[in-house]
């Protein structure tokens, strides 16, 4: 929605228009799910950025870095700001994994730098697990590396990861090896 009234200057709109977009998403359940690139050459959103919310700010600089990703054959950048992972293309990025003990935890990015967006879908994912899985699974939000996610996938410790958003959800399955 936009301010559409005749003026300049800063005040509440007199007039707006609200813009409903629909578009076409392809089929995602392709076998062995979605393929991400890892990538430190751009960053998605920064410390004291807007990564925290739902601005245009946050998707404009990462369509040159999709568009590479796409030619080189991944369909989405899994964004990693000084080795952390942080989120995958415009959505939050979720990792289940056992740990070294045998516990399992439902581990994502935490929010306190304001560098991954804290939407309803996020929010829903992390209650409904809470709600549902409380019991068989530990939810973390806590800072971890691309280092991280090697280790716990040659150790065959990674149950599933999964990218989530307000417009679409991606799933991954993996083992449980």
């Amino acid at each position: 929605m936009i301010g559409s009234a005749a003026g300049l200057g800063v005040a509440a709109p007199r007039e707006a228009t609200l813009f409903v977009i629909v578009t076409f998403m392809p089929s995602l359940s392709t076998v062995g799910g979605m393929r991400l690139l890892a990538s430190q050459d751009g960053v998605r959103a920064w410390p004291g950025g807007f990564g925290f919310a739902k601005v245009g700010a946050n998707y404009g600089p990462s369509l040159m870095a999709t568009s590479e990703a796409r030619a080189r054959g991944y369909d989405q950048v899994l964004w990693l700001l000084n080795g952390q992972v942080t989120e995958a293309g415009a959505s939050n990025f979720f990792i289940v994994w056992k740990t070294e003990e045998g516990r399992i935890q439902l581990v994502t990015a935490p929010l306190g730098d304001k560098v991954i967006l804290d939407g309803v879908t996020r929010r829903s994912i992390l209650q409904l697990a809470k709600e549902r899985l409380g019991d068989e699974l530990e939810l973390v939000e806590r800072e971890f590396t691309m280092e991280d996610v090697l280790k716990a996938v040659n150790e065959k410790r990674v149950v599933e990861a999964f990218a989530a958003g307000t417009a679409v959800s991606f799933l991954k399955k993996r083992s449980r090896g």
